[in-house]
């Protein structure tokens, strides 16, 4: 999912953030088994790493427990595991107890409560070839939302179940292409529920801050040899802009942002005019910031203007990305 340069460089800024050398992930990145699974770790890591401080695979009451412990400025928090799927289920799947997802979230539960860990936890559960976590399904078949709730429904410890295939797309303009699409789940009556508060903050972590390849070979690791072992300083090889996650391009003049959902949108000075920017990927080119948020707004919004409520039916509080620019917040350029 990424190139051997950007691995080098995801892991080098995960362990200066951290003030540690991640010696396991080290040993397991060169493993032909293993790479594809810490490299999406990762991933997750970096996310957490942007709006939270992080205990990295603190244990539980009894030894063991998730990977991160995301602290956020509030003192709320919450326990983060990061798993991979790294082989495609074939087949049709009728029954919830063969869905990939529930086999995973089980596999979780089961872990979380060896090690005594109190507290909510998310599973992130991220694929780059197992259709299952995405929206393709037959006629009948057990859809993600529906093994994911079928297991959150007696779950005693996972909270929430943040599914992140990221598959390829072929796009008009641009081609193949391969992005991370989350969806967090949860169940409305969990033994172990997240706040409100925890997934606003959930919501932010971003899993398309590096822009990923369309290759990815599951039985080779890109990095064998290229890191050194016992936690000594790693070579870091030049890396072309378009490769760094996407706030470290130098954008000139001043950006505007506004993150909704999993969605981090900017508004950039662009040839002679504006664009309006997701992730790594550019949406649409104006004459004006106006018309930049205008099109933010028609496009980023809630499916449904009506919800469900403790009175009944009334609107829905997400308005989504507002038309006003005021809203927006504005980052001076580096």
């Amino acid at each position: 999912m990424l190139s051997s340069e950007q691995i080098l460089h995801l892991l080098d800024r995960c362990e200066k953030k951290l003030g540690q050398p991640l010696l396991s992930l080290r040993q397991k990145l060169v493993q032909r088994e293993q790479w594809l699974a810490m490299v999406w770790e990762l991933i997750v890591l970096d996310a957490a790493l942007q709006i939270a401080n992080v205990d990295y695979e603190p244990e539980g009451e009894n030894g063991g427990g998730p990977d991160f412990r995301l602290q956020f400025y509030d003192e709320k928090w919450v326990w983060i595991e990061a798993t991979f799927r790294r082989v495609e289920v074939n087949g049709y799947i009728d029954r919830f107890s063969k869905h990939p997802i529930r086999r995973k979230l089980w596999k979780k539960e089961d872990q979380a409560k060896k090690a005594g860990i109190e507290g909510p936890l998310v599973v992130c559960l991220g694929t780059d070839r197992c259709r299952q976590y995405g929206h393709m399904h037959g006629p009948g078949e057990v859809t993600k939302e529906e093994a994911a709730l079928s297991f959150l429904d007696g779950a005693d410890y996972v909270s929430a179940a943040l599914i992140a295939p990221s598959f390829s797309t072929f796009e008009v303009f641009s081609g193949l292409k391969r992005s991370t699409t989350p969806q967090l789940i949860e169940h409305p009556e969990s033994n172990n529920p997240l706040s409100e508060q925890l997934k606003n903050y959930i919501v932010k972590m971003d899993f398309n801050r590096w822009p990923l390849s369309t290759d990815s070979s599951p039985n080779r690791s890109p990095v064998g040899g290229l890191i050194p072992p016992k936690g000594a300083p790693i070579s870091l090889p030049e890396i072309p802009d378009y490769l760094l996650p996407y706030e470290e391009v130098a954008w000139s003049g001043a950006v505007y942002s506004y993150q909704w959902n999993f969605e981090y949108l900017r508004i950039v000075s662009w040839r002679t005019g504006y664009a309006l920017i997701n992730g790594n990927e550019k949406l649409m080119e104006a004459a004006s910031r106006e018309e930049c948020a205008q099109v933010a707004s028609e496009v980023f919004c809630p499916s449904c203007g009506l919800v469900i409520g403790p009175a009944g039916v009334e609107e829905n509080p997400d308005s989504g990305v507002p038309s006003d620019l005021s809203k927006w917040t504005i980052i001076s350029p580096k």
